[in-house]
């Protein structure tokens, strides 16, 4: 079947898709889409090197509008990467399914390497970077801020940003 049809089927059974691992070698996405599914994988375990910003430059040229999450793609114990790494974290009303749902579908999403690494969250309209004692902020126009403590707000505009170690390893992104 099409690429249109699993999405058409994933609206009406009221789920969501997304284009997952699109730059993941040899399973990268490779099948032509009629239109564009509301969710991306943009970090993906497999990343060869945390300081790649290739997946984000994919992700704003496939749609800047897209819903960004991250996956270890894990399948079975002992193979792929572990649970959370990275991890999607998903603001939602409660616990339920639905509820995360509808977090997914208004955007409301921040992605960390891990489960216990620093997250970067949109809070009233500021950036709160959460664990990230020495990470640095960077928008899509380059550095902005350094954190300076555990526990921070910094200044962001419009788009997505990320923290980076001082390597330049992306630790935590939101949009």
């Amino acid at each position: 079947s099409s690429d249109l049809s699993w999405l058409e089927a994933a609206e009406r059974a009221g789920g969501l898709m997304s284009v997952n691992h699109p730059i993941g070698g040899d399973v990268s996405w490779t099948i032509p889409m009629a239109r564009r599914p509301p969710l991306a994988e943009i970090w993906h375990w497999s990343w060869l090197d945390t300081r790649w910003t290739m997946p984000f430059a994919w992700w704003l040229a496939w749609d800047p509008g897209a819903i960004p999450v991250g996956g270890s793609d894990w399948h079975r114990p002992g193979a792929d990467a572990p649970p959370g790494s990275p991890t999607t974290w998903v603001e939602c009303e409660d616990n339920t399914p639905e509820a995360v749902l509808d977090g997914l579908r208004a955007g409301r999403t921040a992605i960390s390497a891990s489960r216990d690494g620093p997250v970067l969250l949109r809070v009233d309209g500021e950036l709160v970077a959460a664990g990230a004692d020495g990470a640095v902020l960077v928008g899509q126009d380059g550095p902005r801020a350094r954190a300076d403590r555990p526990l921070v707000r910094l200044p962001g505009g419009a788009g997505y940003h990320r923290l980076a170690d001082a390597s330049g390893a992306t630790l935590a992104l939101t949009r």
